[in-house]
């Protein structure tokens, strides 16, 4: 049928972010008894504390960092932005890609596809950004006690090269994701879906 007006598609593109983002907080077995809003806040305070200590822990001990010490601690950092997006992408395994639900209620609707996929991409984009954000911001805050230099080069280099890292590690976990749905059979895809993500979280 023909596509709904534009102010109606603005309005329907908000839900359907709010819909495909409150996806991927939907694990009642984080919390079963507790509130999804609290769990998250307190899985993005976790995250956020492991950069803040060691920022910190150069920011008020005399530490001094050089040449193969200093690569080591950039290299931390690097692992770690790597080690959560990927783990986090992961563990949101189902929550990627429009599921047999979004399929069933959505599609019969009145929007265009593009319409749905786009929120669904954006979704995925403030998810990520949300994450990258918690775990990178105090570790980037408090880089110049760790890296000497000019302030804004130091920050806005360390703040670009971890956001490219746990965005690559978020990718690939998501196009592997991407090539069993397209390649794997779908008698065989949820177990071989679930050993794969299983592997993704171990390692």
């Amino acid at each position: 049928g023909p596509e709904p007006p534009r102010r109606a598609l603005v309005d329907v593109f908000g839900v359907l972010i709010r819909l495909f983002f409150s996806r991927f907080f939907d694990k009642s077995a984080l919390s079963p008894q507790g509130e999804p809003e609290a769990d998250v806040v307190q899985i993005l305070g976790i995250l956020a504390a492991p950069g803040a200590f060691v920022a910190l822990l150069f920011l008020f001990l005399p530490l001094t960092t050089s040449g193969w010490d200093l690569i080591a601690v950039r290299c931390l950092f690097l692992s770690f932005s790597m080690a959560v997006m990927g783990f986090i992408v992961a563990f949101e395994w189902d929550a990627l890609f429009p599921d047999y639900r979004d399929y069933q209620i959505l599609l019969p609707l009145p929007l265009p596809l593009w319409l749905i996929f786009f929120s669904k991409v954006t979704a995925l984009s403030l998810f990520l950004v949300l994450f990258l954000a918690d775990i990178n911001f105090f570790a980037t805050l408090f880089w110049p006690s760790i890296d000497e230099g000019n302030l804004f080069v130091v920050i806005a280099t360390h703040l670009l090269v971890v956001a490219a890292a746990g965005l690559f590690s978020a990718f690939v976990a998501a196009s592997i994701h991407g090539l069993l749905i397209t390649l794997v059979p779908r008698r065989i895809f949820r177990t071989t879906a679930t050993c794969a993500q299983t592997v993704l979280m171990s390692g």
